[in-house]
């Protein structure tokens, strides 16, 4: 079994793949040992899920959760080839305390399969068992394999590193292994163990991301390194790399590759990339295959070349697919930091038959303003902050407009703020919201009670700087573990100061006072908090999380999608607690720059905006209809249409109750018969369980009547600064300029006078090239 380095990820991945959905291209395509897949085939009564996979010609050999092997052939067969040594209860639990009892059984269980030439073998990676698996079991070998490589401190991790691919070659088995416990992609071993003797070797590939097997003790890697992908041959009995002087400079470091598979009868290799599969026969350059849905594509995810000519996948369950004549599907493009998981499920099932890309990639207005100018037609709808940029970009006509009916009748029921974020000059639709972000100031109480207790949180920027100094002078040397706000950096804090004054004073068509005594005051405050703060041994520059591991704050920035209803319950831990107060909790207020000013809301909008230059105009608009219907995000439904005001359950909300019901009974069996080491944790969860319980109508909502009301009131006065030349995110020009004035200023190289000028005729420029 392949067991994780923590049940969280495990967990997580569950989650992920639970959703995932394939599409048939042709009737050649297929898809096997998906969780619909199984629960038909092999058991409706027990969650099952592939642990580990083998292909041994037109056979795949797959090793289940229950500990079943099953045989999968291209005709169709399925059968049981055996039952493997079972686990240990609570393995695949969120906590696991094993006995020396458990460490004996884990010895003797399978958790790792490796195909050979005609058989498939298993291995123990905490014993060093290895043998041959058949309709009777395993049979283990009388030779151990010296598997410490696999973990070189058994003393600080129970759980060796994991391994992604085995082979058997010869009277050698092969492992390709993550070195890494928080998937770096970077960091894998390649290891052979003599299967005579046991002993180990270690080969070197650098940046191998990916692997599979050729012939005769050979191996073919996947590659990454800042020059972008490239593939590598090992030759095990020498242990000579060679490059391959195939091509992989179609796709860029920031494209996903995977699924790298090998077929030594035809010399064709095979990977999965954007959507697609991609093919190499003979050293050819590689050519588009089939389509694919690879939203879950890893560098190192297994795949493998069929007899038949086709390419196998495993994600979830094992996708099967045929070649198909890619000029006549029908595409999609997408590219931006987030794609809506509901969506694009939802887009898939809706519309099987497109083969719809998605590029995870940051991308500013500014970064799709160049591309526009090229006519670059690669990507056919962008997700994009609505900022400045943005505006310039929709005003001038450089967006496709949004045709569709559905779309265009929404529009007038939106907050005017909203429509006019997505219209340009002329009232056409041109941009759909995504997603919606309010920016929170936020207070912990515990921590402030224990210098400020009775007095009430600032809400302007004056006041915060009063309390902040007050507690750098008089009270953080008794509470070193507090800090006032979260992992304070200089530099930062000064932007972050300009862009609240810059906001609170954004009046389109006006530049910002920046010589104003209450910009002046703040900035002088801030200062002398970092003077004490210097001279007291602090630190002033931002610190590295694992310097940082830890702390805890006074006061925060943070922000929340608009209309989230936040988690009242929380599964903490002791470790989670300083001075009797638990870390996380903090509580949002409305701040402004000064205290005459008057209170806004802050938000951040990202929209869809389709490329004017794609040919697939009409899958493009398909999927922001699809992206407009409540059940996709509705928290950004409710932020965006005034008239929602009724509380939204949660969908999952009774299958969830019903489920906790059940593992309160479980825990609570399980707690007579724990030893203490086990208690606490049980009595962790059972606390998590019967606070849910407790509080059912609470829990039940998804966006509850209070957090409408309040969602009310913060529409009302949302600013999203669309249209502001000096606010920008993160790669903009105007971010770029504030942060090297604020670094400059904050290392003594300006003055303060200087800096407000310096950066008073940098907005001046910037004004001028607008113009």
């Amino acid at each position: 079994m392949k067991l994780k380095q923590t049940a969280l990820r495990l967990l997580t991945c569950l989650l992920c793949f639970a959703v995932l959905s394939a599409s048939a291209d042709t009737a050649e395509d297929e898809t096997i040992f998906t969780d619909a897949y199984l629960s038909e085939n092999i058991s409706s009564q027990t969650s099952l899920s592939i642990q580990d996979v083998a292909w041994i010609g037109d056979t795949c050999y797959a090793y289940l959760s229950d500990m079943s092997v099953y045989t999968w052939q291209t005709d169709g067969a399925l059968i049981k080839l055996c039952q493997l040594p079972a686990a240990p209860e609570g393995m695949q639990g969120y906590t696991v305390h094993l006995s020396d009892d458990d460490i004996a059984q884990l010895k003797e269980t399978v958790t790792y399969m490796a195909g050979g030439s005609d058989a498939v073998y298993g291995m123990n990676v905490y014993s060093g068992k290895f043998g041959k698996i058949d309709e009777e079991g395993i049979h283990w070998n009388d030779v151990l394999l010296d598997v410490s490589c696999l973990n070189p401190d058994p003393e600080e991790n129970f759980f060796p590193n994991r391994i992604e691919e085995c082979f058997v070659d010869g009277d050698t088995l092969y492992a390709f292994v993550a070195l890494n416990p928080d998937y770096a992609r970077e960091s894998y071993g390649f290891y052979g163990f003599d299967i005579a003797t046991g002993a180990s070797r270690t080969y070197t590939v650098a940046e191998a991301v990916g692997v599979c097997a050729m012939q005769d003790g050979k191996f073919l890697f996947l590659c990454l390194d800042s020059d972008g992908y490239s593939l590598k041959q090992l030759d095990a009995a020498t242990g000579t790399v060679t490059r391959l002087s195939l091509s992989l400079q179609d796709f860029d470091a920031d494209t996903t590759v995977g699924g790298l598979a090998y077929d030594a009868d035809s010399d064709t290799i095979a990977l999965a990339a954007e959507g697609k599969v991609w093919k190499s026969v003979q050293g050819a350059s590689f050519a588009s295959f089939a389509s694919l849905d690879d939203r879950y594509l890893t560098n190192e995810s297994s795949a493998a070349l069929l007899p038949d000519g086709r390419y196998a996948l495993w994600l979830d369950g094992i996708i099967i697919k045929g070649e198909t004549d890619q000029t006549e599907s029908r595409q999609l493009s997408f590219q931006g930091p987030f794609l809506n998981i509901a969506l694009e499920t939802a887009f898939r099932s809706t519309y099987p038959d497109v083969a719809f890309t998605v590029k995870s990639q940051e991308t500013t207005a500014e970064d799709l303003t160049t591309l526009l100018t090229t006519q670059d037609s690669s990507i056919d709808i962008f997700e994009v902050r609505a900022d400045y940029t943005y505006t310039t970009l929709k005003r001038k006509g450089m967006a496709a407009p949004l045709t569709s009916e559905t779309l265009r009748q929404n529009l007038s029921s939106m907050y005017p703020v909203i429509q006019d974020a997505l219209t340009d000059g002329d009232g056409n639709l041109v941009a759909y919201p995504s997603r919606l972000y309010l920016n929170l100031y936020q207070y912990n109480q515990g921590f402030w009670d224990l210098a400020f207790k009775g007095e009430a949180f600032p809400t302007s920027m004056e006041g915060l700087m009063d309390y902040w100094l007050r507690w750098e002078q008089d009270y953080a040397d008794d509470y070193p573990e507090i800090e006032f706000v979260d992992n304070f950096d200089y530099a930062l804090w000064c932007k972050r100061i300009i862009q609240m004054y810059i906001r609170q004073h954004d009046t389109d068509g006006q530049t910002p006072d920046l010589n104003s005594d209450d910009l002046r005051t703040v900035l002088e405050k801030l200062g002398q908090i970092a003077h004490i703060r210097q001279a007291a041994g602090r630190h002033t520059s931002e610190l590295s999380m694992d310097d940082y591991d830890g702390m805890a704050c006074i006061f925060s920035f943070n922000t929340r999608a608009a209309m989230n209803t936040p988690d009242t319950l929380l599964f903490t831990s002791p470790e989670e607690y300083l001075y009797d107060v638990y870390m996380y909790d903090y509580t949002s207020v409305t701040m402004r720059f000064a205290d005459q000013d008057d209170p806004t809301v802050d938000g951040i909008l990202y929209v869809y905006v389709v490329n004017p230059f794609s040919t697939h105009q009409e899958e493009a608009q398909k999927l922001i209809e699809l992206a407009s219907a409540m059940e996709i995000n509705p928290y950004l439904y409710y932020a965006i249409y005034p008239q929602c005001n009724t509380p939204y359950e949660d969908p999952n909300f009774a299958q969830t109750a019903a489920l906790y019901e059940e593992e309160k009974a479980t825990l609570e069996a399980a707690r007579k018969e724990a030893d203490a080491d086990e208690l606490e944790s049980i009595d962790l969860q059972l606390d998590y369980y019967t606070q849910y319980l407790n509080s059912l109508e609470q829990q039940r909502w998804k966006i509850s009547a209070e957090t409408i009301a309040a969602g009310r009131q913060q529409m009302e006065q949302i600013n999203l600064h669309a249209a502001s030349l000096y606010l920008g995110g993160s790669g903009t020009s105007a971010d770029d300029v504030m942060t090297d004035i604020c670094a400059r200023y904050t290392s003594d190289l300006l003055s303060l006078d200087g800096f407000l000028q310096e950066l008073t005729n940098k907005i001046r420029m910037m004004e001028l090239e607008a113009n």
